[in-house]
C-alpha cells in the first residue's frame, strides 16, 4: 500500500515557519507576556516556539515574579484604573495572594471583565476582587477621577472624559462637497 503524507504536515510546517518568523520579530516583553499570562489563549506549539525564542534571547525565566506579573496585568487594564489596581494587588498580597492565583480577566465585546481568579481562591480574596470591581465601575477608566462617573459606550467615564470624546465628534468643514464628522472614541 502507498503512504501519502498528510496535507496537514505541509500546512503545519508552513504555519510553524510563519509563526517562527512572526515570533522572531516580536518584542521580548510581548513574548514574555504571552508566555506567562496568555498560555491558555494559544496552542501548545505556539507557546513552545515562544519559549524557544525567549531562551535564544537569554530571557531569565526565573526573574518573572509577582512584581513582573503585576506590571504586565497593569498594562492590560485601563490607564485610569492603575492606582486602584495597584491598591487591589497590595490588598490581595496582604491576604495571602501569590502567583499561583492568576487573575481571570479579559476585554470582550467592547467591555472589560474581571471575573476573579483562574483557579479556586479563598473567600477573602474573592471579596477583595468584588470590592475592586465596584471601585473600577466608579472610577473613570481614562483619568482615574471618581467624580460623576457613568457608563458611556462600554466604558466607565467621568463627565470630562465623556465630553472630550463627544467634542471630537463635531461636524466640521461644512462646504459644497459635504462635511467631516469624527466618529471614533
Amino acid at each position: 500500500s502507498r503512504h501519502f503524507s498528510k496535507p496537514r504536515n505541509v500546512t503545519s510546517n508552513f504555519m510553524e515557519n510563519h509563526y517562527t518568523q512572526e515570533i522572531q520579530q516580536t518584542n521580548t516583553d510581548v513574548l514574555a507576556y504571552i508566555f506567562f499570562l496568555c498560555k491558555d489563549s494559544y496552542s501548545q506549539e505556539y507557546i513552545e516556539l515562544i519559549k524557544n525564542e525567549l531562551t535564544k534571547r537569554g530571557y531569565d525565566f526565573i526573574s518573572f515574579d509577582e512584581n513582573q506579573y503585576i506590571k504586565f496585568v497593569t498594562k492590560d487594564f485601563h490607564k485610569g484604573w492603575k492606582k486602584e489596581l495597584l491598591n487591589m494587588f497590595q490588598e490581595l498580597k496582604d491576604n495571602g495572594w501569590n502567583m499561583n492565583l492568576l487573575l481571570d480577566y479579559k476585554y470582550s465585546w467592547g467591555q472589560f471583565q474581571l471575573k476573579g481568579f483562574r483557579t479556586e481562591a479563598n473567600e477573602q480574596l474573592l471579596k477583595i476582587i468584588d470590592k475592586y470591581k465596584l471601585i473600577f465601575e466608579s472610577t473613570c477608566c481614562e483619568c482615574g477621577s471618581k467624580n460623576s462617573v457613568l457608563y458611556f459606550e462600554n466604558e466607565d467615564l467621568c463627565d470630562n472624559c465623556t465630553l472630550n470624546i463627544l467634542k471630537k465628534r463635531e461636524i466640521t468643514n461644512i462646504n459644497e462637497f459635504g462635511f467631516e464628522y469624527y466618529n471614533g472614541p
